[in-house]
């Protein structure tokens, strides 16, 4: 891996087959993008809360079933999309609003 992977903006891993997401994504420190979408990832690790730049997360179509509360530390988020996913409880308030 480059040196400078860990500075990209925004990153797609969509349609990889991931089962979970790759441990070198939470050393992305500049992340403000990140794209999941069509996976087989079942959780979302509370590592995402190292994601401090991360204004987008779009996780849509995998098999997520809880919002993490460690989404609710990411400062600069403005963007979840967890559509389609078989979600079991419901998204924290911090997080609806």
């Amino acid at each position: 891996m480059s040196k400078h992977f860990h500075n990209n903006k925004v990153l797609i891993l969509s349609n990889r087959n991931l089962k979970e997401i790759p441990r070198y994504v939470f050393r992305c420190k500049q992340l403000r993008v990140l794209y999941l979408n069509g996976n087989e990832i079942t959780e979302i690790p509370d590592e995402i809360a190292k994601l401090n730049e991360l204004q987008e997360l779009y996780v849509n179509a995998n098999k997520i079933n809880r919002i993490p509360l460690a989404i609710t530390k990411l400062p600069n988020l403005k963007i979840l999309n967890f559509r389609d996913n078989p979600i079991q409880n419901p998204p924290p308030v911090e997080i609806v609003g």
